[in-house]
């Protein structure tokens, strides 16, 4: 846990790593360990919403940022299980169930990172909005035979003047796509000296290859470069059902650690014995502070 955090993000390793000065571990002190409770089962009580309810009324607040240093950690109530009565230790194994599974989902979702712009997923809330999705990586996804670079794109028309030289065309610019009278769209690449690529293609294709050179990583990359690295789609149905599906597959998994949270949630109230009453303010005000 980093000792500044805007809410609890306790987190879970069973690696070896080394860290910076900011972060604080719970560990077992002794080998082999000297409580039965699971580190699973901490972990999940630490993020519930009954705890984080209890760090922000206790932790030093700076402006949202709290303050998470070892003596109020310290002081944190886990409740412990009495592993004589059965109700506590279904207690205890259901929220250590559920922690593997949201670790388990965790991980996946940190694979599809890599198909959007920005923060890793695992990073964000996991209720906030998405980030673009990265087009480029979402090609990559499709088939290889449903992959092709401009200069061999069946869909593609390639126009250069007589004086045009590649080994001197820098992309600087891309222009607004517009129409021609053959009913597809004409896209102009401008370079450094003034010259043009004219690439003629279905609108959409055009849309989606001006929305990619638009991105910083093709500024000032060669026509060479471009010609043969940029790849774009067969055809854009099927790159928008790959886009589809990528959100999908990342909101279902979003939703169900969200379900998981909320069931661990619930567990974590019965522990600590609150009432209907007790709850709805532990719920009601976390409602507030994260609008």
């Amino acid at each position: 846990m980093g000792y500044r955090a805007e809410k609890n993000t306790f987190a879970y390793s069973s690696d070896d790593f080394f860290s910076s000065k900011d972060l604080y571990y719970i560990t077992y002190q002794v080998e082999p360990p000297n409580i039965s409770e699971s580190l699973k089962y901490v972990l999940g009580v630490l993020n519930s919403s009954t705890i984080d309810f209890w760090c922000f009324h206790k932790l030093k607040q700076k402006g949202n940022v709290r303050e998470y240093y070892a003596t109020p950690l310290k002081n944190i109530p886990i409740p412990r299980i009495n592993f004589d009565e059965p109700e506590e230790v279904r207690m205890h194994d259901e929220i250590v169930d559920k922690v593997n599974s949201m670790l388990e989902k965790i991980a996946k979702l940190a694979k599809y990172s890599k198909y959007f712009a920005g923060s890793r997923l695992p990073k964000l809330e996991f209720d906030a909005p998405l980030p673009e999705l990265d087009d480029e990586a979402i090609i990559k996804r499709i088939a290889p035979e449903k992959q092709y670079s401009i200069r061999i794109h069946p869909e593609i028309k390639i126009e250069q003047s007589k004086s045009f030289r590649s080994d001197k065309f820098y992309l600087t610019k891309v222009a607004k796509p517009e129409f021609t009278l053959t009913g597809n769209v004409q896209l102009e690449l401008k370079g450094k000296t003034g010259t043009s690529v004219f690439i003629e293609g279905p609108r959409d294709l055009l849309k989606l290859l001006a929305d990619i050179l638009s991105l910083s990583n093709w500024q000032n990359k060669s026509w060479s470069e471009i010609k043969e690295n940029l790849l774009l789609p067969d055809n854009i149905v099927i790159f928008n059902a790959q886009k589809t599906k990528v959100l999908n597959d990342v909101r279902d998994v979003r939703e169900k650690i969200l379900q998981l949270q909320k069931e661990i949630d619930q567990i974590v109230y019965k522990l600590y014995g609150l009432s209907e009453k007790e709850i709805e303010i532990v719920e009601g005000e976390k409602n507030k502070r994260f609008e």
